[in-house]
């Protein structure tokens, strides 16, 4: 088992949108909900224990193994299939013998992927750490999610205030039936913000967004020009007095990402100045809008400091959960 595992932490929030996408259509009359209603409704069914998701042609399968709610906090653990990984060679250091474990042709590496939800002070914003496993990135935990709770409204469609929201004012339709609004629920995760970043945010050394990108469809009835590369800075306000470093900078990346004039691949760069020289710095900060993982703020843990040995992440491992909660504090 290893020494240092490694969880991301990011926030996390269950926006609406309508079962059908048409034009025209006015949206749900709330844009989120909360998110502890909603966790708490899927784990009081655990008929969905065992439900999975296939990717990239099957080669990939997640499942929900373990959800367990309280009123502080949500356990979640998340079973990773890879039927990619590569056969395992073990080799015996004494004589040199070795012993190739060759997979079967259904057969996939199994990983557990531990997550804690932490309740905030905002009902409809919760914070989740992700145990960080390679080839099970934290998009397709979200993806896991929405998959999920596609299942749940199957099977409770009429549970007030995660998948429909009754007229507050007791008002009905024409037909006489109650005036209820009906939605779908999509998990969306903001990574919270590296140590780095926020340092660098809350000592007014984060100066400038910068994006860089491509314009293809240009004003040239000749077709002279194939396209525009272009480089668009941004100065930024300091923080407010009321903000976080999280939330500054995702209502930064959301403002300048509203105004790239139509660029195409684009790459975020944060210029910040250098603590020791005062010249700006260029660093990658993103890819699109969301930030590189190198951003995403981490903790390590040590599963086996002070104990006997544990079970690894094969299983679902109480150890692990814990550990990850007492990282948030």
């Amino acid at each position: 088992m290893t020494k240092s595992i490694t969880v991301e932490f990011y926030e996390i929030v269950l926006k609406t949108r309508n079962k059908r996408q048409v034009e025209g259509m006015l949206p749900p009359p709330i844009d989120h909900v909360n998110v502890f209603s909603a966790f708490s409704l899927l784990a009081a069914h655990p008929n969905l224990i065992g439900s999975y998701f296939d990717y990239s042609n099957s080669d990939f399968r997640t499942t929900l193994e373990h959800i367990a709610a309280g009123p502080d906090k949500i356990n979640l653990v998340i079973g990773f299939y890879d039927k990619t990984a590569i056969n395992r060679t073990m080799r015996n250091t004494q004589d040199g013998s070795e012993n190739v474990q060759k997979r079967a042709v259904y057969e996939a590496v199994k990983h557990f992927c531990h997550c804690v939800i932490k309740r905030t002070d905002d009902p409809l914003v919760a914070h989740i750490g992700i145990e960080k496993l390679t080839g099970c990135p934290a998009s397709r935990i979200n993806k896991t999610l929405k998959g999920l709770f596609k299942l749940l409204q199957e099977i409770a469609p009429n549970s007030e205030g995660v998948f429909q929201i009754s007229n507050p004012d007791g008002a009905t339709n024409q037909d006489g039936t109650d005036d209820i609004s009906t939605f779908v629920l999509a998990p969306s995760i903001y990574p919270m913000c590296s140590e780095y970043l926020q340092e660098a945010i809350l000592n007014g050394r984060f100066n400038k967004l910068r994006l860089k990108g491509r314009k293809h469809t240009l004003d040239d009835p000749t077709n002279k020009l194939e396209y525009l590369q272009a480089e668009l800075d941004f100065k930024v306000t300091p923080l407010g007095v009321d903000e976080t470093p999280m939330n500054y900078l995702q209502t930064a990346l959301a403002a300048i990402h509203r105004n790239n004039l139509q660029l195409s691949n684009i790459k975020t760069f944060a210029l910040i100045e250098n603590e020791d020289t005062g010249q700006e710095q260029s660093v990658e900060l993103a890819t699109g809008n969301e930030l590189n993982s190198a951003f995403v703020l981490r903790k390590r843990f040590d599963p086996t400091a002070g104990r006997k040995a544990y079970p690894d992440n094969t299983q679902i491992n109480q150890v692990f959960l814990s550990e990850i909660w007492r990282l948030f504090i």
